[in-house]
């Protein structure tokens, strides 16, 4: 018998076969989860995503839950600290 698997984690999984079957071999993170890992709410997460300025990771919608590539938040966020260690020197 196979072991229940829950809601959230099954679409996460189903994401992440998403990305897969696109080429691209990376975890898709739910907006929420970023949020709760730069210690912001939902609505800046929203911020950064409509100032092109940012350069903030595009989206990925599935069934109306915005995910968004590991690989390109860590880009972003690795970016972030140079720019600021720049602006210091």
């Amino acid at each position: 018998m196979q072991s229940r698997i829950p809601r959230g984690q099954r679409r996460a999984q189903a994401a992440r076969r998403s990305a897969d079957d696109g080429g691209r071999d990376d975890d898709l993170i739910p907006d929420r989860d970023i949020a709760d890992r730069f210690k912001v709410h939902l609505c800046t997460i929203a911020r950064w995503d409509a100032d092109p300025q940012l350069g903030f990771p595009a989206a990925v919608v599935i069934n109306n839950r915005r995910y968004r590539y590991r690989s390109e938040l860590v880009r972003w966020e690795r970016s972030r600290v140079v720019a600021r260690s720049n602006k210091q020197s």
